[in-house]
């Protein structure tokens, strides 16, 4: 799930440094994780087993560029992944925010806590 730079017009306000751009890369490298996977997050309680999915997912995405653009991405994606800086805290925080509300508004289910493991 794709965030845009409106999702984070908070970033002018914060008396911490925030780099904007840092944080929408994050987030868009993460989705590349979901590409054969899906975006489930809530849906899946065994955290170790979706990184494990994710983690296969991206390294099979990545396969196709460069080593040193592999490099590169998939450090990123670890950051994100660990929630390494405030940037990668943050775009995973609205990844989540976004996320339930897709679901919420989308699926034809019982809403309820069943659904969702934070």
């Amino acid at each position: 799930m794709a965030l845009s730079d409106d999702d984070f017009g908070f970033a002018d306000e914060l008396s911490v440094k925030f780099d904007v751009g840092h944080a929408i890369k994050l987030a868009l490298i993460h989705d590349m994780g979901e590409i054969y996977t899906g975006d489930s997050w809530s849906l899946k309680p065994d955290k170790k087993q979706k990184h494990a999915e994710e983690e296969k997912s991206m390294k099979k995405v990545l396969s196709v560029l460069p080593q040193d653009l592999q490099k590169e991405l998939y450090n990123l994606w670890l950051e994100y992944e660990n929630g390494e800086t405030i940037e990668a805290k943050v775009a995973k925080a609205l990844d989540k925010i976004i996320y339930s509300i897709q679901y919420a508004t989308s699926q034809e289910i019982e809403w309820g806590a069943k659904n969702f493991n934070s």
